[in-house]
């Protein structure tokens, strides 16, 4: 079973790193346009 743990592992940390990039990318243009 390491390959289903290891693929669920990779699965939650692309889930994961997209929604600190989609956050990331919120918090850049609410501070963007903050200080336009």
């Amino acid at each position: 079973m390491p390959e289903l743990i290891t693929g669920v592992a990779g699965f939650t940390g692309d889930h994961i790193a997209r929604r600190l990039w989609e956050a990331g990318i919120e918090v850049v243009a609410a501070w963007y346009f903050a200080t336009a």
